[in-house]
């Protein structure tokens, strides 16, 4: 199987996304109130995006939140396809243990703005 420049690099950070992934749905299990998680630091901030329904996106409303975030492209035929089927399994699950949305935030960045508007990503 030929992979896209952005595919192998994408495939070379698959082992390590599935980890995090694992730890975090492994970890997410047995939080209580009084755990916390290791703070690496401030996320880079981000305006000017939009989601998919083209309401304008910043890091702002993501403050406070735990974010797993990847880099995607819709026309993308090779490694997009295992995180973003990675990525649902992930919002399954934590939509399941009720932390979608109100404590965790998922997040998938197109590098093709051109051709991914809202309308194909909301697709």
């Amino acid at each position: 199987m030929r992979f896209s420049p952005l595919g192998r690099l994408a495939l070379l950070s698959v082992p390590l996304a599935g980890l995090v992934v694992v730890l975090a749905v492994a970890g997410f299990g047995r939080l209580r109130a009084a755990d916390t998680l290791e703070l690496f630091g401030a996320a880079p901030s981000f305006a000017g995006l939009v989601d998919q329904d083209g309401r304008p996106a910043s890091a702002d409303e993501f403050r406070g939140k735990v974010v797993v975030a990847n880099f995607i492209y819709t026309s993308c035929t090779d490694i997009c396809l295992l995180l973003t089927a990675r990525m649902r399994q992930l919002q399954e699950r934590l939509r399941q243990e009720n932390l979608l949305g109100n404590q965790v935030q998922l997040l998938s960045f197109s590098v093709d703005p051109s051709r991914d508007t809202p309308e194909v990503l909301r697709a």
